[in-house]
């Protein structure tokens, strides 16, 4: 997980992993990641304006990680274009945000 700026609202979330995912298909992809949501708080998983742009979409337009969970976060994504989508690991998939 990483972010470009210091004023970044949210961290970039990457795969650890190479797959495809076919038109109108949705697979988990892992990121490797893991973390602790204090109490009152919850994590949040966005799509990256890029991929929209590509046709890849977070089925429910935002992942809900809750303070009890401490699995690695998988994304969800979907391809609603017409043309496979490749990933590639250390490829950012989605953004992060932490919030009250």
């Amino acid at each position: 997980m990483c972010s470009s700026h210091l004023t970044d609202a949210g961290a970039d979330l990457m795969s650890v992993e190479d797959l495809e995912i076919y038109p109108g298909e949705q697979k988990l992809v892992g990121t490797g990641v893991a973390t602790k949501i204090p109490e009152g708080y919850a994590g949040f998983v966005f799509n990256r304006s890029s991929q929209g742009k590509k046709g890849i979409t977070i089925p429910h337009s935002v992942g809900v990680i809750d303070t009890d969970y401490r699995g690695n976060i998988k994304v969800l994504l979907k391809n609603i274009s017409d043309d496979v989508y490749k990933i590639e690991s250390g490829e950012k998939i989605a953004q992060f945000r932490r919030n009250t």
